[in-house]
């Protein structure tokens, strides 16, 4: 336990971490009331802060909570990890926060690699800096290095289902299906109803053309992640890819729809119409997707479904806008 901390205080910071790692809306904002009653019991604890910036990181984070806009989430946590830092700079969590933020929403490659490599010289043995860390390398193309900090994260923490997951959200954005789908296997044997697991592997059979196995997985996670509207875009998505145009349209007037009353990430809409084989339309989402300042757009280099489109002056032109030099 941290020296000078109540151990109240340090009690509920864990079980804030706790239901952090379920990655759902209801036990996220769980564990933003703990990272809570952990700050109004001790204002000057760092580590709180942080774990309060990486819910709202995670709420703004497509393939993680989802659910907020970036420029609603974002900017709360910014205010917590800029906090955490503050109160104690020999924080690896706190420059860790900042380190994701600089990432996904404001795209400052070089900022977010000097704080993740501030966060793990201070504490290399915490597991989700090395997680993290492997979202920058790997929206960068440095590959191999992003394995290298995926395998250390799960050594670190072998049983916590993210670093697990995580491992298989590499080898699909590798473009190494098969063992995707077999590190997410051994996820769902450990934790049964994880349903990130169930996400990512549908990516993957998606992938592989094995649509039916895609649908079934993506259709559990739909079940499991009930408040990510991102699922059923990626259902959407699979029904484009694999034929079935009416279910895909659908799905694109249901998001449209929704996202008259609430946030849907324009990054989603435009990979149905990619599927689709609409190309203007997918660009202008795209477009829409970066004024939204979507956190999909950092990883536009490695994103094997948006393929197709690769070589299109329209998508290059985004890429310079967003992806690192």
């Amino acid at each position: 336990m941290p020296a000078r901390v109540d151990p109240e205080v340090y009690e509920l910071y864990l079980k804030g971490r706790y239901f952090w790692v379920m990655r759902t809306e209801e036990a996220t904002q769980k564990a933003i009331e703990l990272f809570q009653q952990a700050i109004d019991k001790d204002p000057t604890y760092a580590a709180a802060y942080s774990g309060l910036a990486d819910c709202y990181s995670s709420f703004g984070m497509t393939f993680d909570v989802g659910g907020l806009a970036p420029r609603e989430s974002e900017p709360k946590a910014l205010a917590a990890a800029t906090k955490a830092v503050a109160l104690d700079d020999s924080s690896a969590e706190a420059h860790n926060s900042v380190a994701f933020i600089k990432l996904n929403f404001d795209w400052d490659w070089v900022q977010s690699e000097r704080e993740f490599k501030r966060s793990i010289e201070l504490n290399p043995g915490w597991a989700n800096e090395h997680h993290w860390y492997a979202h920058h390398l790997m929206s960068s193309g440095r590959i191999s290095e992003a394995e290298t900090e995926s395998l250390r994260a799960l050594e670190l923490d072998p049983l916590n289902a993210i670093m697990n997951t995580h491992l298989g959200w590499h080898y699909y954005f590798a473009r190494q299906y098969d063992k995707s789908l077999e590190q997410l296997r051994k996820t769902i044997e450990l934790v049964p109803n994880y349903g990130l697991a169930f996400w990512y592997s549908g990516w993957a059979y998606e992938q592989k053309g094995l649509y039916s196995d895609a649908l079934r997985d993506l259709q559990r996670a739909k079940e499991l992640l009930k408040t990510n509207v991102s699922v059923d875009a990626d259902i959407g998505h699979l029904y484009a890819v694999s034929g079935n145009r009416a279910g895909a349209e659908r799905v694109l007037r249901d998001l449209k729809e929704l996202s008259t009353k609430k946030y849907v990430n324009a990054f989603e809409i435009a990979l149905i119409y990619v599927g689709l084989g609409d190309k203007d339309n997918a660009f202008e989402w795209l477009d829409k997707a970066y004024q939204q300042r979507s956190d999909m757009l950092v990883y536009l280099n490695v994103d094997p479904r948006l393929d197709v489109i690769r070589h299109e002056p329209r998508f290059i032109g985004l890429v310079k806008k967003v992806a690192p030099p």
